[in-house]
């Protein structure tokens, strides 16, 4: 019984597999086990499983849904069925059919709670669990359970459906979903709000002002039935002992106990509910209120449509679309074409869009000739709604979708996934269908005499379409069409249609050469290229198009107004293409499609205004280039520079392309003393400059003359306060002196120049100091030799009491981190300690925490006998940060500390009794690391243990071994302590697991602070045996 009891509180696990199978096991059981042959706990369970439809919690129809399930199994679910639908007497092969009118009557009041007030209806009454239970039941429904009955409830199921959208539209369909409220904005309105916030976020202190039992609708279509025997005979006896019981007057004491409990929690009927709160009206009062209850009302309205959408998809199957005529299968189609139409949120109509494809493909694989060719009905009409003029909407046969009706945003919404659904379920290997509509969509976004609108709806539209993976081969004969689309409607002139552009050109290039396979934007992986004969191989087309389109670009024949700057958007795409070819091996051997062509024209890009355009010439002009000819070109472009007089826009464009050539032929020589003297000392760009650094920064080694030259050039920069001042105020200041600290840097390491570094650490910008300190911390930790550190540990500590900023802060302390510890002394840790109290930052915390416990481990016994207060700072700063609401950072800072330092919890006889109480402290934080959620952490603690016991362990049996060598090193040193760390940790787990939830600040989507890996059961069974024996 107690296995059975648990497997039944599975039900409500948070995991679906766990309820799956919880609910497969229950069913194999016998039923007497959880009762399901007693009417009364029948009635229990169906009781619970109601209060969890009516929740506004999303979990809890999912548990509502199993335990319906598991009551069409209970021997006693008809007596319990028929009691709450007033019938006499029942069948029990009836009872999926009694479940679904009885949910279908609790989904009729909570409609009518809706369309009184939808803001109360999400916050007491949503409508979406009633409709996941129907779902659910169905879904246990077999085909030879169909008949009259069934015919005529999901007629009527399907209209109380539609009765749903239209109470739930509003919200789903409105412009803005995510912060609609259906209310205006003065005092009764906001006074309104707040009530259902307060009672919503405390439902159980006070009832609902609408009494339910009013408003009870019972289904039409229910009659009477005649059965002689309804039930077994052992369940007829327990029902009668029950009734005899009631007769016998045993129970009237329990219920009069409870008539007085309900009428001490239920306020007078007379006494009006906002008498039980105090309404909260000034501003940050309704913000909350607005926040939440905007969280509320979308998440009934998007479920709602969720689950009515999945509901209606599911009836139009082939198992049980015998339940619909061909009629309601029609208007089914219509209302889900409406609704992916209209509906703004995601959510909403991406789960339409599931059912609307289940609903597609039941209609193409139809026998019946009205369903059959429906589909192709429904796109046509839709693309005739897409292209009818604003000012009359197209003919409409069943849907009401038209122009004016489509949502021109957010993607367009729904509407991608119309088409999507019909094209990708159609069954024909000719695809005609798919055919039709792709070139209808591209010749409709091609045409540049109809609305933007339209040319929007259609490039988004086959955006959908070149992304779907069941379309792959399908779509491969657009891909030229469409890359045309997308590049030519980078020219549109407004941002919308730029936008879809965008969009379906990143889609494109998805298409064409894969998903991306490199996490660095600015790295290209070579999977992620092809060569020019393959490309246009298979999109030959293409070619003299993005020809066509650079000529354009470049072309120096218009007439341009003076003083103003003239943008040309679609060279973006066009070198991004670019960028992603390279020239095959076969390049010059009959070839008509030669990438070479490209070269001049993507040359004259380098002089472009923008920026942006400036760094895709240079990794499209490096793309296009031969291999064995970039260091030629590279000598090309340093002449060029020396050579000519270029404007600034040319010359950083070349820069930029020195440094992509650079990066493929380190031998490329670009140090040298006149392009010193023209790019850091003669010009007045900042930007040339930190470029021309950039690109000195890729140079491994320097000729002595070479770098005195840089060195002098620019300390005289940098260390100028009034050279700062203003490079501080220019635009690219900040980067120049940044790339000089960089390159001054990587000098001096070189050089072994201290005083320079030292300079640098205390610079007064804030990104030279924080580059150099990175830089010279990677140095350091290369080398590995700590005592030839540049920087002294005084100089360190003297940087650090100066520091402001906790990024630099930190990179300090890891700098003192990878020192000797040999010149570190008892007052540092003590220093590095206090800095853990005034710190906010996890990464300032982190390092001084180790540091500190370096220091410490590292001193002789004399030094810290005498200071015993820091160990016991230490252990308690340790225990702090290894709680599992700290950051995974501080926690395994923790870890990392006593993996360095295991002597930490291990006992040494005749210590001071501070040390003991030390001790206990850091084993109590350990034991917290050992049931983390974090995997790495649990590998640390594992480590740990190996080091103190030279064995290795992990899981439960880790826990076990820390807990036994816990109570055997802290049992020596103080017995009594052993037992309370061990038993307080469990005692400290079983109060944080039944802490109350915070109603207060309660909201619909937000999640505790929770670790999930840790169980109060299995920590129960691991550490109490321990303390039983010890």
């Amino acid at each position: 019984v107690d296995a059975a009891e648990s497997l039944y509180l599975q039900l409500a696990d948070s995991y679906e597999n766990n309820k799956a199978k919880a609910l497969t096991v229950l069913k194999c059981l016998p039923p007497h086990l959880l009762g399901l042959n007693n009417p009364n706990r029948v009635k229990e369970i169906l009781h619970e499983a109601t209060q969890l439809i009516r929740s506004n919690k999303p979990s809890s129809c999912g548990t509502a849904g199993y335990l319906f399930k598991l009551l069409l199994t209970a021997p006693a679910s008809p007596w319990a069925l028929a009691d709450q639908l007033g019938l006499k007497t029942t069948d029990p092969t009836k009872v999926k059919f009694h479940a679904v009118v009885y949910i279908r009557d609790l989904l009729m009041r909570q409609l009518k709670v809706g369309q009184a007030d939808l803001l109360h209806a999400a916050a007491f009454e949503p409508m979406y669990g009633a409709l996941h239970v129907i779902r659910s039941i169905y879904g246990e429904l077999e085909p030879g359970e169909i008949d009259a009955g069934w015919v005529e409830l999901t007629k009527d199921l399907v209209d109380v459906g539609y009765d749903v959208w239209k109470v739930v539209s509003p919200v789903v369909a409105s412009d803005s979903p995510e912060g609609h409220l259906p209310m205006d904005t003065d005092s009764e309105g906001v006074k309104k709000l707040q009530k259902v916030v307060d009672q919503s976020l405390a439902a159980k202190k006070v009832t609902s002002q609408m009494n339910m039992k009013d408003s009870v609708i019972k289904c039409k279509i229910l009659d009477p039935f005649n059965a002689s025997e309804a039930f077994p005979d052992e369940i007829a006896e327990d029902i009668l002992d029950d009734l005899v019981s009631e007769c016998m007057g045993k129970n009237s004491e329990e219920k009069s106990v409870n008539e007085d409990l309900n009428k001490e929690e239920s306020p007078d009927e007379g006494i009006e509910t906002e008498e039980y709160f105090e309404h909260d009206l000034s501003e940050n009062g309704i913000v909350k209120a607005k926040e939440v209850s905007s969280q509320m009302l979308l998440l009934c309205a998007w479920r709602s449509v969720k689950e009515l959408s999945l509901l209606l998809g599911d009836l139009c199957n082939a198992k049980l679309n015998s339940l619909l005529s061909t009629d309601q299968i029609l208007n089914i189609a219509s209302f889900l074409m409406d609704l992916l139409a209209q509906t703004k949120h995601r959510g909403a109509f991406e789960q339409a869009y599931l059912a609307f494809t289940q609903l597609c493909s039941c209609l193409w694989t139809s026998s019946r000739a009205a369903l059959h060719s429906h589909p192709s009905q429904l796109l046509m009409q839709l693309l005739d709604s897409i292209t009818a003029s604003k000012s009359g909407a197209a003919a409409k046969k069943r849907s009401s979708a038209s122009a004016s009706g489509l949502c021109a945003t957010r993607r367009s919404a729904g509407v991608p996934f119309i088409v999507q659904a019909i094209v990708s379920t159609d069954p024909d290997p000719n695809n005609a269908v798919f055919k039709s509509a792709m070139d209808q969509l591209i010749n409709l976004a091609m045409n540049k005499t109809c609305d933007e609108e339209m040319r929007v709806h259609a490039m988004n539209i086959l955006r959908a379409l070149f992304r779907d993976t069941r379309l792959g081969d399908c779509v491969a004969g657009y891909v030229e069409r469409g890359v045309q689309v997308s590049i030519t409607g980078f020219k549109a002139r407004s941002w919308a249609e730029r936008n879809a552009a965008t969009l379906l050109f990143s889609a494109l290039i998805t298409r064409i050469f894969g998903v991306k396979r490199e996490k660095d934007s600015d790295e290209l992986s070579a999977k992620n290229c092809l060569t020019s004969r393959v490309f246009f191989h298979r999109y030959p087309s293409l070619h003299g198009f993005l020809l066509k389109c650079l000529e354009e670009c470049v072309s120096t024949d218009r007439e341009v107004t003076a003083g103003t700057l003239e943008l040309f958007p679609m060279l973006y795409p066009l070198l991004l293409l670019l960028s992603r070819l390279f020239p095959a091996p076969s390049e010059s051997l009959d070839n008509p499609h030669k990438l070479s062509v490209f070269l001049p024209l993507v040359e004259q890009c380098a002089k472009s205004p923008v920026l942006a355009i400036r760094k895709l010439t240079a990794k499209a002009l490096v793309a296009l280039l031969d291999s064995h000819k970039t260091e030629e070109f590279g000598d090309k472009l340093v002449t060029q520079i020396q050579s000519e007089k270029l404007n600034s826009n040319h010359l950083h464009g070349i820069l930029l392309q020195l440094h992509q050539l650079k990066k493929c032929q380190p031998v490329l020589k670009i140090a040298n003393s006149s392009l010193i003297q023209k790019l850091l000392v003669e010009t007045r760009c900042e930007l040339i400059s930190a470029q021309y650094l950039d690109l000195l920064l890729l140079e491994e080694t320097f000729e002595k003359e070479v770098s005195d030259e840089l060195e002098s050039c620019l300390t005289s920069k940098l260390f100028d306060s009034e050279q700062c001042h203003i490079l501080a105020s220019s635009i690219w200041g900040p980067l120049f002196m940044q790339k000089c600290g960089e390159l001054l840097t990587k000098l001096a390491l070189a050089s072994s120049d201290s005083g320079i570094l030292l300079k640098l650490f205390i610079h007064p910008e804030l990104e030279v100091r924080l580059q150099c300190l990175q830089m010279y911390l990677a140095h350091s930790l290369e080398s590995g030799n700590k005592e030839e550190e540049l920087i002294s540990k005084d100089d360190a500590f003297n940087i650090i009491l100066c520091e402001q900023d906790e990024r630099c802060l930190a990179i300090l302390l890891k700098i003192c981190l990878n020192m000797d510890k040999q010149a570190f002394k008892l007052p540092d840790a003590s220093y590095i300690l206090s800095l853990i109290q005034v710190k906010q930052s996890d990464d300032v915390v982190s390092s001084a925490l180790l540091l500190s416990t370096s220091i410490l481990s590292s001193l002789e016994p004399s030094e810290t006998a005498s200071n015993v207060s820091l160990y016991q700072e230490l252990s308690e700063t340790l225990k702090k940060f290894s709680s599992t609401e700290q950051t995974f950072e501080l926690r395994h800072a923790v870890a990392k500390t006593f993996l360095d330092n295991p002597q930490l919890l291990r006992y040494t006889s005749g210590v001071d009794s501070g040390f003991k109480s030390a001790l206990v402290v850091f084993w109590s934080s350990f034991l917290d690391l050992l049931y983390d959620d974090e995997d790495e952490i649990r590998e640390i603690c594992s480590k740990i243990y190996q080091k103190l016991s030279g064995k290795l362990a992990c899981g439960d049996r880790l826990a076990r071994c820390v807990a036994q060598h816990c109570a055997t090193d802290v049992g020596i040193v103080w017995p009594a302590a052993a037992v309370f760390t061990i038993l307080g940790h469990v005692i400290t787990l079983a109060f944080d697991s039944q802490q109350d939830i915070d109603t207060e600040n309660d909201k619909a989507f937000d999640k505790g602070e929770m670790n999930t890996y840790r169980e109060l059961e299995t920590t129960c069974q691991v550490f109490l045996p321990v303390v039983h024996t010890f």
